[in-house]
């Protein structure tokens, strides 16, 4: 099976049990100019990647209506598309927050989930001293309440987030060796 993320492809194969992760190619490529002046301006910490991002995107209600007419490549999911466009969904706002911590030297994870029965995508970062906290973009950008670097098991609680994978398991299969 083909998971929702655009650079990742799984595959279980159930005779042996064997759970299979490979990256796989995207369309969706910065030029290494592209790149570094957007980190440059992002910063290097959570709080100013979780800014940077607010500033530059705003939530595309209308694609949200009708996520069943989005495709994996649709702009509103995609980090280039979202900064082309200055608008996604939450996929859209997780991918972007993914390359940019990444960039600043973090290990970040995209979690999908759902918060009262409604998909949702946000990110978890793993903070130095080994704890898992939330990075949730989308939802800083449409409330008053910060929902970055809180414990990942608080932020569950809070907005009722029920994650479809354990976010070690997530953290496991795109950092493994």
């Amino acid at each position: 099976t083909k998971s929702e993320t655009p650079t990742v492809e799984a595959s279980i194969l159930k005779s042996s049990m064997t759970l299979k992760l490979s990256l796989s190619s995207t369309t969706e490529e910065f030029t290494e100019e592209e790149l570094k002046s957007l980190c440059s301006s992002a910063g290097t910490t959570v709080e100013s990647i979780d800014a940077f991002i607010k500033g530059k995107l705003s939530y595309d209600k209308e694609a949200a209506a009708n996520s069943k007419a989005l495709t994996l490549a649709s702009s509103q999911l995609t980090a280039n598309g979202a900064l082309s466009t200055g608008k996604a969904v939450c996929q859209g706002y997780a991918n972007l927050f993914t390359l940019l911590a990444e960039q600043a030297g973090f290990q970040s994870v995209k979690v999908r989930g759902y918060v009262d029965g409604v998909y949702h995508v946000m990110n978890v970062v793993l903070a130095s001293d080994g704890t898992y906290m939330a990075a949730d973009v989308t939802f800083n950008d449409s409330s008053n309440n910060s929902w970055s670097l809180i414990n990942f098991s608080t932020y569950c609680e809070k907005i009722n987030f029920v994650p479809a994978i354990d976010v070690e398991t997530a953290f496991a299969l795109k950092y493994a060796d």
